[in-house]
């Protein structure tokens, strides 16, 4: 299990070990794993929910608000990263902690580097907070959070993914278009959210052509 809480801790993929977990939400009941495919059991999903407090951290009306705004419309598509509701969620790390995270990249991988104006094209809808980096330029931290799982994966797996790769918790899809864009493979990425963050993260993906991802 790996801890972070966006409190000065790093993400981390250890070695020791053939599981890989994307950093999804954090659940407030992890112990009981659920797999979900389609929309049917999604909306069965939203019944069986109905009495909780929330599914998980992110199951807000003001977070489930902006992202079924930003999906369906264009002013707040182009804002929602600096949404007050949405960054209570995401796109809140800091930008000292994108500096620990652009040194990792470094240290893991520097390769990647080479490639920061395509990874810096992440931030290109939504109206982020950008930050200026040695070697990257202006870039939101939340994308180099991005890109330093990426070197992780890369590290631990090769320069190629030829991979099945589910993600709980895609949020808008930012980190779907880091790793199945370039000249990664990947045999399938499945991204398993609430419903309007995935209309979202669709919303969002198609505005690059390079990524496919299957939305649940």
């Amino acid at each position: 299990c790996v801890r972070d809480d966006n409190r000065g801790l790093l993400p981390q993929v250890r070695d020791a070990g053939p599981t890989v977990t994307l950093y999804g939400r954090r659940t407030r009941r992890s112990n009981c794993p659920v797999v979900l495919h389609g929309v049917r059991v999604l909306m069965a999903l939203d019944h069986l929910i109905s009495d909780l407090a929330a599914s998980s951290l992110s199951d807000t009306e003001q977070y489930r608000a902006v992202c079924r705004a930003a999906a369906t419309n264009e002013v707040t598509f182009e804002h929602f990263r600096s949404h007050p509701h949405y960054t209570r969620v995401l796109e809140h790390v800091t930008p000292e902690q994108g500096q620990q995270y652009r040194d990792e990249i470094k240290r893991i991988d520097e390769t990647l580097l080479e490639h920061s104006r395509w990874f810096r094209a992440n931030d290109e809808h939504g109206n982020p907070p950008l930050t200026d980096y040695l070697d990257v330029g202006l870039v939101s931290p939340t994308t180099l959070r991005y890109v330093k799982v990426l070197a992780d994966l890369r590290k631990l797996f090769g320069m190629a993914l030829d991979r099945r790769i589910v993600e709980v918790g895609g949020g808008y899809g930012g980190q779907a278009r880091i790793i199945c864009g370039r000249e990664l493979l990947t045999r399938a990425y499945t991204i398993v959210d609430l419903r309007e963050p995935l209309a979202l993260a669709r919303r969002y993906l198609n505005e690059y052509r390079e990524t496919t991802a299957r939305m649940h």
